[in-house]
């Protein structure tokens, strides 16, 4: 644990001025997700109406962009719905995945 002040237990309680870093370099207990390069197959929409999205999300692509990573289930959507001529404002995700996690993810409008 690294941080600006002495060296804490992370399960004590926090003092509210303690920023804790826990370093886990990628490899060890970590995958760093741009290591994987994304999915290249396009998503599987199961159903498209005015209030939900719901799509199969593929292993190793994120639900949503990240710091590092542009490509997700949420950019493509917006772009898929985008050539659809469909609106996309308000898209969100209800819920998320893992970026290794594959299965049925569901967008609200």
């Amino acid at each position: 644990v690294e941080d600006q002040g002495p060296v804490r237990d992370p399960m004590s309680s926090n003092d509210g001025g303690t920023t804790f870093v826990m370093p886990c370099p990628p490899g060890e207990r970590y995958t760093d997700p741009s290591a994987y390069p994304p999915p290249e197959q396009p998503l599987d929409f199961l159903h498209v109406d005015d209030q939900i999205v719901v799509v199969v999300k593929p292993a190793f692509l994120p639900s949503k962009n990240g710091r590092h990573l542009d490509d997700s289930v949420l950019s493509r959507v917006a772009s898929e719905l985008t050539l659809r001529d469909e609106p996309t404002a308000g898209l969100h995700l209800a819920h998320r995945l893992d970026w290794e996690t594959s299965g049925v993810l569901v967008l609200a409008r």
